[in-house]
């Protein structure tokens, strides 16, 4: 999830009608948790995990909240818990809600799986080492916790924890929907020499994917990255095959499941075999198709200098206009078999930020860990590929330049890598895909801030009926922060804080298209 959000409140809530909602008496706003309830492609309603109330010196009182699209509160429970319990992630299916708490002072993680309206479905509860539910701050170390969700339609849900074995290794587990059923747990080999980091690219009811990254040590830049394919109905492993075609690595970024065909596209970008993945520059984009059984039924790769220089203004080594690099965002297929990738131009810099703290940390016989690069994020760029992954047009959607600061060590990150960290931390200006199946069209929703007139927009740019219409919404308040929803085709959510008053409120704003 980008851009979670947690909030603190005193015990005063206050809903209104209609297309917008209120909380009043916002204690705190931090960095953590709040969610929207996906059907389809459309967002159907949102759900909010909150403090009410300090119960006493060790113990707090919180609440779920849920809306719907119309911002009408539709159900909430309370939860009694520690004051050290946080909500780390939460996923809709299309069925339930599944809430993935974790405990710092206990070293427990809690599962609280809910329906649309609250009612409680199951919960579960487990220890785990207090290692294996820290962030390590190395940029280079790549051992980073994993507490993500991944919701499974008609299914339930997978999660997946990096786990201390011999050496840093994973778990998968798989909490189905209804309480009665089975669920399963997938782990890494305890024995490993070597450290083991997944993430999930994504699953239907048949199929379980994931990105698999193994490599000697901590400090190792050698790295090999697989595919896994784990059996949604008994966890089972069907596949895993290394990522190189003899000649390249290969690591993908991004996966597109069809459900008419049951294939699975992934597109990513290939390195030459001799140059180390974590450093060096990739040689163009890779796309494969693989059927439910793992094999591949379709390989091609588009080298930057090749056939991508026709239509992108980008060198041998994937570099646009000697300004930046492409992040893959999501892909959308349309009526007419054509593929959509959407990405967006990144590039790294200097910080002056982090210059500037470090050189006064230096004045004072100190040091800094405020990093010294940073990502400068530009242009949207729409990538159109025929059903055999020609790439047939490009169309850029210009915006103002923004910036990600990093965290000391990561400026020595491969730049494909880079990329994702400041996905997962919201750096990026894009912010969801929209698909409209029925009209055959989609919309992509991006934040755009135009710093000459001080004004911030949300922007929608929409294909339908084979042509591009762009819309934007003023962000026209002083909120200290504010995100951005999906909600019903044509509409988004904007939920703003407003720390004068602590007051959190949410609205519907339509586009046009």
């Amino acid at each position: 999830m980008r851009r979670l959000i947690f909030i603190a409140l005193l015990c005063c809530t206050t809903f209104m009608y209609g297309q917008q909602a209120s909380i009043e008496n916002v204690r705190a706003f931090k960095l953590k948790n709040a969610g929207t309830l996906m059907e389809g492609n459309e967002g159907n309603g949102y759900y909010f995990f909150y403090e009410v109330e300090k119960k006493d010196r060790k113990t707090r009182v919180y609440s779920v909240k849920f809306l719907d699209a119309n911002m009408n509160e539709i159900g909430k429970k309370t939860i009694t818990g520690s004051k050290y319990l946080s909500l780390v992630d939460g996923e809709y299916n299309g069925d339930n809600l599944l809430l993935k708490f974790i405990d710092f002072k206990e070293n427990e993680i809690t599962y609280r799986q809910y329906s649309k309206t609250g009612e409680l479905i199951s919960k579960s509860t487990e220890e785990v080492k207090s290692k294996e539910i820290l962030v390590n701050p190395d940029g280079n170390s790549l051992v980073e916790n994993s507490t993500g969700v991944l919701g499974v339609k008609d299914k339930g849900f997978l999660s997946f924890l990096n786990r201390k074995y011999k050496k840093w290794g994973y778990e998968v587990k798989f909490i189905p929907n209804s309480k009665g059923e089975k669920g399963w747990s997938f782990t890494s080999d305890k024995a490993s020499k070597e450290i083991e980091a997944v993430s999930l690219l994504g699953a239907n009811k048949d199929l379980a994917l994931l990105s698999v990254i193994r490599r000697p040590g901590l400090m190792s830049k050698k790295m090999d990255f697989y595919m896994l394919g784990i059996d949604m109905n008994t966890g089972k492993k069907l596949f895993e095959k290394k990522m190189s075609d003899g000649k390249n690595s290969i690591m993908v970024t991004s996966t597109f499941f069809d459900e008419d065909t049951e294939e699975v596209t992934l597109m990513g970008y290939y390195y030459d075999s001799e140059e180390r993945v974590m450093s060096g520059k990739s040689q163009g984009i890779m796309i494969k198709k693989m059927d439910k059984k793992g094999e591949y039924i379709f390989n091609q790769n588009l080298a930057w200098g090749g056939e991508l220089s026709k239509k992108l203004p980008v060198d041998a080594k994937g570099k646009l206009d000697d300004k930046g690099f492409l992040y893959f965002h999501e892909m959308t297929k349309t009526q007419d078999g054509n593929y959509h990738l959407i990405a967006e131009q990144y590039r790294k810099a200097a910080s002056g930020a982090g210059i500037a703290l470090g050189i006064a940390a230096a004045a004072l016989g100190g040091t800094s860990n405020a990093g010294l690069t940073k990502i400068v994020v530009e242009d949207l760029y729409i990538l159109e590929f025929s059903p055999e992954f020609e790439l047939v047009a490009v169309n850029i959607a210009k915006k103002q330049k923004s910036s990600f600061e990093l965290p000391q060590g990561y400026g020595l990150v491969n730049i494909s890598l880079l990329g994702a960290f400041v996905d997962y931390y919201g750096g990026f200006d894009f912010n969801f895909l929209q698909e409209n199946k029925g009209e055959d069209a989609f919309s992509i929703v991006y934040f755009d801030y135009n710093r000459q007139e001080r004004e911030g927009y949300i922007h929608t740019l929409t294909k339908i009926e084979g042509e591009y219409t762009n819309d934007k919404i003023k962000r026209d308040s002083d909120a200290l922060y504010f995100r951005i929803l999906p909600n019903k085709h044509g509409s988004v959510g904007i939920m703003e804080y407003f720390r004068k008053n602590r007051t959190l409120n949410f609205r519907t704003e339509k586009f046009n298209y």
